[in-house]
């Protein structure tokens, strides 16, 4: 029974992600052919330490009739939970509970992510063979099960709650003018002028205008509101639903930042006009 177990196992996670639609590893392909290969150029190579550590176990609690082998189902369930739950998309989830984001489906979904993928995959083959072994878990076990995902996403909201402002940056929009560009930035900062200059200032090159040839003049335009940065409503984001404005200037290569909304094109004529 051990050796269709494993063999379920090994094929199992490539026959999801190719369900699902998924790409091979690398991008290319269908990753049900990827993941079944366990060479370095395949997908499957990274299935090999899950699958080690499944297949040990498997092996070692053939002749087991007691001991540690009765913990195998709640343990191996609880790991498939724990890396089913670390598949979630946390930023989609934490916008949902903490802003005004309303998404069009279901705010818990997974990521697609392999290595995760395996694990809990074979972490279940694992737990499936014990029970077919008929180890039975004491009533405990099971329960402390159930905290797993509430433990895992407990922490990511408390991490998320209490890491200082949160900052998303949104799709940029170019206005009917050529050189003229909006750039949207979600941010539960309430106005606070040193934090948004800091913010633009650190790694945001690519924001700069006067780095770019698609536009000279650029406005960011600071919300609190998720809905109008995930929804790209732009038109969403006047007096109200501004906190913040800073207008960056290709010219002079200036920042000026407003509070609330301000129109940075309105005094400022690009090369074209």
């Amino acid at each position: 029974m051990h050796i269709a177990v494993l063999t379920l196992a090994w094929i199992a996670p490539a026959a999801i992600a190719g369900a699902l639609g998924w790409k091979g590893v690398w991008g290319a392909g269908s990753a049900f052919g990827d993941f079944l290969i366990p060479i370095p150029v395949a997908g499957g190579v990274f299935h090999v330490p899950s699958f080690v550590v499944a297949a040990t176990i498997i092996l070692a609690n053939r002749n087991s009739v007691g001991g540690f082998a009765r913990y195998l189902p709640a343990l191996s369930f609880g790991v498939m939970a724990a890396a089913l739950t670390l598949m979630l998309d946390f930023d989609r989830l934490n916008a949902w509970l903490f802003t005004d984001y309303e998404p069009a489906q279901s705010p818990l979904q997974l990521d697609g992510n392999p290595l995760l993928l395996f694990i809990a995959s074979d972490a279940f083959w694992v737990g499936a063979y014990a029970l077919m072994m008929g180890f039975k878990s004491p009533a405990w076990a099971w329960s402390a099960l159930l905290a797993v995902p509430a433990a895992i996403i407990a922490a990511s909201t408390l991490e998320y709650r209490t890491s200082g402002p949160v900052f998303e940056l949104g799709r940029p929009v170019y206005t009917r003018n050529r050189g003229e560009e909006i750039v949207t930035v979600y941010t539960s900062a309430s106005y606070d002028e040193a934090l948004f200059l800091n913010w633009v200032k650190q790694d945001r090159y690519s924001l700069f205008p006067w780095s770019s040839v698609n536009s000279e003049h650029t406005a960011i335009l600071f919300t609190n509101s998720m809905q109008a940065i995930r929804w790209g409503r732009v038109e969403q984001l006047d007096s109200e639903g501004t906190v913040a404005t800073v207008c960056l200037y290709e010219e002079d290569q200036s920042m000026v930042p407003y509070r609330g909304y301000y129109d940075c094109f309105a005094d400022r004529n690009t090369a074209e006009q």
